[in-house]
């Protein structure tokens, strides 16, 4: 039986679907090709609200008249592709029985292909890679595994090897992909990009930054000049490439990069996303790294500002940049506009990675020293102003008293 959603959509769509599947088919010709035919017409139309209705209902209705069919088999994908968007683990269930039903029905006519494809897509989306790298192991493209379909299928398998960090396996893989892609796409085409830049983090994830930034670098030009501009794809490798440069020491050539990657966030997201934000984050850590404070101060303010609005001033990603704004401020003499923003940035990063997490040891520490310091600067102040407020009694004055 297929997965079934946690709530009552689907009971509804039982109901309902009859009833709208009765307006466009009669009573009378209604059959198990003809339900799982509205459903494939809905689909194809991109027409998300029928098909929520009709894809259910088609499987279902062939789950009882005939369990154990190609039809069955059929409408648990056709399910399956209505809840990806949704709920990627339901729909990789529902992959997973259609395939399994036909291999039980042992069909050569249809090709199991596309259908393990989808599982094996749905299973890295669930993070689970070692069961995606069988899936991927099994795929016969039609053409070959020398075709364009064969280099896809590998360079997937490649990712998800690298994910497991079985780096030898994934170079292989990924090694293949790169040679028949080079030797059959257009220098512009983004899937070339694509295995530019999974090799330059095969790369980085060895060590080999020399090798990992040359193809970082391969995959920011191809993307670029795509027809179509994948922008997380090339932002994703804008900011691989750029932190590598940076790490580096190379600060000049890694500041041009998170200008471009700004640039990039900018048009791909827009200035109120995450993406800008992050990049904004990115050049205020080169600033101050180049003890440029004033410069970075702008720019983790600004980054502070989007990811409030956006994630929450209590998320990790607000809390980074607001300690790296504390750090900023803390530089230039302005400790205390930085000791509330440090004190929550901590608080904060332990809720969320814990206390004996070294991110949370570090701010803590952090702000242990800040608050110090402080202090120290506090005492001086009130230690400078008290000979101002203690005046000293003349001795006339104190013969007088007398």
């Amino acid at each position: 039986m297929s997965y079934r959603f946690g709530y009552l959509v689907l009971t509804f769509a039982t109901i309902t679907g009859c009833e709208q599947l009765g307006e466009r088919v009669s009573t009378s010709s209604l059959s198990p090709e003809s339900v799982l035919a509205s459903c494939q017409k809905a689909l194809d139309a991109k027409d998300t609200k029928t098909a929520d209705k009709d894809c259910p209902f088609a499987e279902q209705w062939l789950e009882r008249t005939q369990p154990d069919s190609k039809l069955h088999a059929e409408s648990l994908e056709k399910l399956g592709d209505v809840l990806v968007p949704v709920n990627t683990l339901a729909a990789a269930n529902n992959y997973q029985q259609a395939l399994t039903l036909r291999e039980k029905l042992a069909d050569k006519s249809v090709s199991l292909e596309g259908l393990q494809l989808k599982l094996a897509n749905s299973l890295t989306g669930l993070g689970k890679w070692a069961e995606a790298e069988k899936i991927f192991h099994k795929i016969k493209p039609a053409k070959g595994m020398e075709s364009l379909e064969g280099a896809d299928i590998l360079n997937r398998l490649g990712v998800a090897q690298l994910q497991q960090q079985l780096l030898t396996n994934a170079e292989q893989s990924l090694r293949q992909a790169l040679t028949i892609r080079e030797a059959n796409l257009d220098a512009s085409d983004s899937a070339l990009g694509e295995t530019y830049s999974n090799m330059g983090f095969l790369y980085q994830s060895t060590g080999k930054n020399q090798d990992a930034v040359s193809y970082y670098r391969k995959a920011v030009l191809n993307l670029e000049s795509a027809k179509v501009i994948p922008y997380p794809a090339l932002y994703n490798s804008l900011s691989n490439l750029a932190t590598l440069l940076q790490n580096g020491g190379k600060s000049q050539d890694a500041e041009t990069y998170w200008n471009k990657l700004l640039t990039v966030s900018e048009k791909g997201f827009g200035k109120e996303s995450v993406q800008y934000a992050t990049g904004l984050n990115s050049l205020g850590m080169l600033a101050l790294s180049v003890r440029n404070y004033a410069a970075a101060e702008k720019l983790f303010n600004d980054s502070v500002a989007i990811r409030e609005k956006i994630l929450g001033v209590n998320h990790i990603q607000t809390a980074e940049s607001a300690n790296n704004l504390a750090v900023a401020l803390a530089n230039q003499g302005k400790r205390d506009q930085a000791l509330p923003l440090m004190r929550h940035a901590a608080a904060v990063t332990n809720v969320a990675l814990g206390a004996s997490n070294p991110l949370t040891q570090q701010r803590w520490n952090s702000l242990l020293q800040l608050e110090g310091s402080v202090s120290n600067k506090r005492a001086a102040v009130a230690k400078e102003q008290v000979p101002a407020q203690v005046q000293e009694i003349p001795d006339s004055e104190k013969k007088r008293k007398r």
